[in-house]
């Protein structure tokens, strides 16, 4: 693994960390973690079905990068489902930073790339409503979806909590 790799990896532990106590702290909620990397390759990032993303370039692009596949060396030249089409407990991502994130379903994630996927299909040059673009990096493939956009379909902390109490 790269120094570049183990440095993101390192910055995204420390931020799960932060939401976990924040979760803990602020609303009395256990996210379970799931410690060894097969735990959270099999099953999911925790317990609780949210995958936490730490978003570093958000200020600078104002866009949000949505994971669905990758590959761990640019070398290799098959891609696996990852991020998003992931099959893994994860019902929520969570994306952003210290400063600020946000909240979707993965469900609806899912979906806006099956609607924007198919949009393409039909029209190669069409442009997306959304603003959506698709984008495919050495060892990933993603959408970026503008934050104004995105935020539409954004769901409130209060109702993320409501529904992880509701399940508990």
């Amino acid at each position: 693994k790269t120094d570049y790799f183990k440095e993101k990896l390192q910055k995204a532990q420390e931020f799960e960390d932060f939401l976990e106590k924040m979760f803990k702290d602020k609303y009395n909620i256990d996210l379970e973690p799931f410690i060894t990397p097969e735990g959270q390759y099999d099953e999911g990032e925790n317990k609780r079905g949210i995958e936490i993303k730490n978003d570093m370039m958000y200020k600078k692009t104002g866009n949000l990068y949505f994971e669905y596949a990758e590959k761990s060396k640019k070398d290799n030249h098959i891609f696996i489902d990852s991020g998003i089409l992931k099959k893994d407990n994860s019902k929520f991502f969570l994306i952003g930073d210290y400063d600020k994130f946000w909240i979707f379903r993965k469900e609806r994630l899912v979906e806006i790339y099956h609607e924007e996927t198919e949009r393409i299909r039909k029209d190669p040059y069409s442009k997306s409503a959304r603003g959506i673009r698709f984008v495919k990096i050495a060892t990933s493939k993603g959408y970026i979806f503008p934050i104004k956009e995105a935020e539409k379909e954004n769901i409130s902390i209060a109702q993320l909590i409501s529904e992880l109490k509701e399940t508990a």
